[in-house]
């Protein structure tokens, strides 16, 4: 059985962040709008993959829109600068539980952010919620997770496969 018929006509689809990062400072699209398409597609598609452990749109529309502002006084802080990225839940970030997949951690709060994230945030992308993982990032079928499992996109019958499950059914 499979969940969802890929119809090849999502937001992203096809498109390199390279490709986005230059719509972005060509003033083709704004960071809130790129966020926004990613809200709505997890919103409209996470019920059925649980690719997403927990998602903050305020908060990254917040920072979308604090890229857009930077990006209209001519701040650029990088080639992610005003692009939604998700974090796998492995990886600590203040702002968001992080559970490592394991019960062992539900509603862990860490008090600052890995220092991989911390300089995704200092390069201006917006995060926009945390990827579900194998429990402890240690296993290779996505399947076992507090969260339950990360289902592939294009074939509920076949795993999403490795630790980073979520992040590939996102």
């Amino acid at each position: 059985m499979s969940l969802v018929k890929p119809t090849h006509t999502g937001y992203f689809f096809g498109l390199s962040i390279v490709t986005l990062a230059e719509r972005l400072r060509a003033g083709n699209v704004t960071s809130v709008e790129l966020t926004q398409a990613a809200l709505d597609s997890i919103e409209r598609l996470n019920p059925l993959l649980n690719a997403f452990v927990s998602v903050d749109a305020p908060v990254a529309l917040a920072q979308a829109r604090k890229a857009d502002a930077l990006l209209a006084q001519g701040q650029d802080l990088g080639p992610l600068h005003g692009i939604p990225v998700a974090v796998k839940d492995n990886i600590d970030t203040f702002d968001y539980v992080t559970t490592y997949g394991s019960a062992h951690f539900d509603g862990f709060q860490p008090d600052h952010d890995a220092l991989c994230v911390q300089r995704v945030r200092e390069a201006g992308a917006v995060i926009i919620g945390k990827t579900l993982t194998h429990e402890f990032a240690y296993g290779p079928t996505g399947d076992r997770s507090l969260q339950g499992a990360a289902r592939n996109p294009w074939d509920a019958r076949c795993i999403t496969g490795g630790s980073s499950a979520g992040s590939a059914a996102a």
